[in-house]
């Protein structure tokens, strides 16, 4: 029941409105329009500095579970004057810019789903959608959206670039680290042994650390050193960025006082002195909720496909919601190395993820 000639129509004009994160006001305003020519009503918050997040409540069969449908409206950057092409099936970007499958294929979806139901008078489920800000960024949408105004338990977020059979039920979690380790100046070339070498401190304290791939589910990274230094003086200060993640918050936490007692040992070490500042972004999730999966499969089903659960080590709109008390898991739009100049999606994809969001709405 998806028009498809429609869908991809969409798909194409929706990544040609630049919503590079902290832009999306153009992109905002048209789902708004879209949304307001199907007689349904889209309320705007104000996450996000230039435009904010876009929430719709669509009324439906109170006898059927309301779910909740997620996706977000910005992009990475290069995302300004992208022109698409089609060869073969596969949608791609001129190759001087991202594509924007990530995430306007998971929009276009459910913006389809959404105009068959209302078009055709389908019976439905009750069915809620928020289009996000800034996720790119942080998930920032997300994480300062209202959700006291869902009233669905369960949520899916169309925004998964993984196997199309694969939806995300396990998602880590992710710590950023900063260090400064403060030296002693002194003129390296009179009196060297005076002065107390932050990069020496900094480079025992990374070259002790276990780093990348720690287990199957945990990893680490050093992501810069900076140290703006004439040569002819003793480093005093040096700023390290770091991240752990992990789909287990015991690990997550167990690799986070690793790292730290590496500094700390360094510094002890070059009489160094050292700040290890620690915030958590987003927690790990793992659902296990039996209800919701069977919804999630017997739609798969009815599309011909048997799904599986996966997990990722990739931060997604899922982890807030989770957090926030929302059972939320990710969905696969068939989007192929995105954030990067060769991302690409193939048209089958992004008509089997319409059609799956029609599934997950329509009462069958």
């Amino acid at each position: 029941m998806i028009n498809e000639k429609r869908l991809l129509e969409r798909f194409l004009e929706y990544i040609q409105i630049d919503s590079e994160s902290g832009g999306e006001g153009a992109f905002a305003g048209r789902l708004k329009e879209e949304f307001g020519k199907m007689g349904i009503a889209a309320a705007q918050d104000r996450a996000g500095e230039h435009a904010g997040n876009l929430f719709v409540s669509i009324p439906g069969n109170e006898e059927q579970e309301p779910l909740l449908f997620t996706a977000h409206m910005d992009t990475v950057v290069p995302g300004r004057g992208i022109c698409p092409k089609i060869r073969d099936g596969l949608i791609f970007s001129g190759g001087d810019t991202i594509l924007g499958g990530d995430d306007k294929s998971g929009i276009a979806a459910v913006m389809e789903a959404v105009q068959v139901i209302t078009e055709r008078g389908l019976d439905h489920r009750p069915i809620e959608i928020l289009f996000t800000v800034q996720e790119e960024t942080g998930l920032n949408g997300s994480r300062g959206a209202d959700l006291s105004v869902v009233r669905s338990r369960y949520s899916l977020a169309v925004d998964g670039c993984g196997p199309m059979d694969e939806i995300v039920t396990v998602g880590a979690g992710q710590a950023n680290i900063g260090i400064e380790i403060t030296g002693r100046a002194a003129h390296a070339g009179n009196s060297p042994e005076q002065g107390v070498s932050a990069i020496m401190a900094a480079a025992d304290a990374v070259s002790s650390m276990r780093l990348l791939k720690i287990d199957e589910e945990t990893t680490a990274n050093i992501g810069s050193i900076m140290a703006d230094n004439p040569t002819n003086i003793v480093c005093s200060h040096v700023k390290m960025a770091a991240e752990v993640r992990s789909r287990s918050k015991e690990k997550l936490d167990r690799q986070v006082r690793h790292m730290r007692d590496c500094v700390e040992n360094a510094c002890k070490k070059h009489g160094a002195g050292f700040r290890f500042d620690t915030t958590y972004p987003y927690a790990s999730f793992r659902v296990e909720d039996e209800a919701f999966l069977g919804l999630v499969r017997s739609a798969y089903e009815r599309m011909g496909v048997q799904c599986k659960c996966g997990a990722t080590m990739v931060g997604s709109d899922s982890n807030i919601l989770n957090e926030k008390g929302i059972i939320s898991i990710v969905i696969p739009t068939g989007m192929t190395n995105p954030h990067a100049l060769t991302e690409q999606i193939a048209v089958k994809d992004l008509e089997f993820t319409a059609g799956l969001m029609l599934e997950l709405m329509a009462v069958s």
